[in-house]
């Protein structure tokens, strides 16, 4: 009797938007995206139909490359999970910042002290008014930074938004994360505030590091949920 080939029995999507065909051996195990080079782990793999002869020839498409995506009448591939709905957005705490203010106050307190030095006296105003705008500056940099840093916590991913003037995204599957951590001073626990920290098998961003963001232990708890409901889903099916 010919030897039969093993055919893919699930069809995954990488987040990059290509689908894979993986044998049921591999569910739950790391593959390789060819299209973005990811690690994928097909968790949520889709069953995928047999040909008319039982599954005794492999489908042409399957042989050398991953088949391509099976189109609906819309003519549009779909997810295996909705990943576009945000659950949590999250904006770096102010708080993080409260000893920069202290500063700034500081430094704008001896400034004044100035006025008080008679042979600084004339000058005293432009040094003040001088000072003032670097600390005025400085603050407003400090405050949109934090502003314009944020988290975005959905089903699927972490990603991480930050820059003023230049823009930065790094993101991670949850399919790809090993271990969550969460970090609180005790300060930060009467606020509320702690920072997330992600390692996964993502080679682009294998640690993502959400720092110093508010309501941070719902955010933590609904991420270990996700994990204990992904990780369920493996051992069902290994």
């Amino acid at each position: 009797m010919a030897d039969v080939a093993v055919i893919p029995a699930f069809s995954a999507q990488c987040v990059c938007g290509k689908r894979l065909a993986v044998g049921a051996a591999q569910v739950g195990r790391h593959v390789v995206c060819p299209a973005c080079s990811r690690v994928v782990v097909p968790v949520l793999a889709e069953p995928l139909a047999l040909p008319a002869d039982g599954g005794r020839t492999l489908p042409a498409e399957s042989a050398g490359s991953p088949p391509a995506p099976q189109r609906s009448g819309n003519d549009t591939v779909p997810l295996a999970v909705d990943d576009s709905a945000a659950v949590f957005v999250l904006r770096v705490s102010q708080w993080d910042n409260f000893w920069k203010y202290v500063t700034c106050v500081m430094v704008e307190v001896m400034a004044c002290g100035l006025f008080v030095v008679p042979s600084l006296r004339p000058w005293a105003g432009a040094i003040v008014g001088g000072i003032s705008a670097v600390v005025v500056a400085t603050a407003l940099f400090v405050f949109m930074q934090a502003r314009m840093t944020r988290c975005i916590i959905s089903e699927n991913r972490i990603e991480t938004q930050k820059g003023i003037f230049t823009r930065q995204i790094d993101w991670v599957s949850l399919n790809c994360v090993l271990d969550i951590q969460l970090h609180q001073s005790f300060i930060q626990r009467i606020l509320g505030v702690g920072t997330i920290t992600v390692r996964s098998t993502d080679k682009i961003t294998p640690l993502l590091e959400v720092p110093h963001v508010p309501r941070v232990q719902p955010a933590f708890d609904f991420l270990q949920q996700q994990l204990n409901r992904r990780s369920k889903m493996l051992s069902v099916v290994r």
